[in-house]
């Protein structure tokens, strides 16, 4: 049984490691779409072309897909759980573990303005501040993939201005990308900061069949860029972040 994850760049790899924390034999395939990244600056006819392409191409090898993408979910999920008959798996922001308190959420734009999170929004029980954020996801792609320096200070400069801005309790990430600053917002304010991956990797395993997991799982790496040194170094951080899963920032 292979599962398929999908992500515009490293943000996915958060899901994986809760995924396999659950199911450590998990056979998958990580597909990196680095050449379109990142998914939040696309419309959402191209994400949705996008998805299907990546699918298509690897269906008589999967058995379910996991959007390890807030805005691949919000985009297309619906979308793509017409269009097969296999187990869709959508990532969203955890909305649902803030209970009558105040969250910020932070999401690219293109999650913000799609029906699936307004729906969230309207279904929550406390008071949600939105802050969509066009350019951390590229950010951090830049950061870790590229060691850009540059992009590691206009990260802090984001972090330290939504602390500002902020005034609720928790602060909720709403895509996948940002849980790789998890560590860092946690050290640099006084707030609960929650993800839904773990929830995705809970979904995950309702849904498997455990018989069908290996003694010695299947992993495979596959990033859309030609680039071979882009390749390389992601292949880099997957296989380093999965042998120390809890080493993300």
């Amino acid at each position: 049984m292979n599962v398929l994850f999908i992500d515009s760049g490293i943000g996915g790899i958060t899901t994986l490691c809760e995924c396999v924390k659950l199911l450590p034999n998990l056979n998958f395939i990580y597909y990196a779409d680095d050449k379109y990244s990142p998914y939040g600056n696309l419309s959402q006819e191209t994400i949705t072309k996008r998805l299907i392409s990546i699918i298509n191409k690897y269906y008589h090898q999967i058995n379910i897909v996991v959007l390890a993408c807030n805005t691949a979910t919000a985009n297309s999920v619906d979308t793509l759980r017409n269009l097969y008959n296999i187990p869709i798996i959508g990532t969203e922001p955890a909305i649902n573990l803030v209970k009558n308190s105040t969250a910020t959420v932070l999401a690219t734009p293109s999650t913000t303005m799609q029906s699936r999170f307004k729906t969230l929004i309207e279904k929550s029980n406390s008071k949600i501040e939105v802050i969509p954020l066009p350019s951390l996801a590229k950010l951090i792609d830049n950061y870790f993939i590229y060691g850009d320096i540059f992009a590691y200070e206009e990260i802090e400069k984001i972090i330290k201005e939504i602390i500002v801005f902020s005034k609720s309790k928790y602060i909720v990430l709403g895509c996948t990308h940002y849980v790789h600053l998890k560590k860092i917002f946690a050290k640099m304010c006084n707030k609960v900061i929650v993800d839904g991956n773990y929830g995705v990797a809970k979904r995950l395993k309702s849904v498997i069949n455990r018989d069908n997991l290996s003694i010695i799982a299947s992993q495979k790496f596959i990033v859309s860029t030609k680039n071979k040194n882009i390749v390389k170094k992601y292949r880099k951080i997957f296989n380093e972040t999965l042998a120390n899963m809890t080493n993300i920032c």
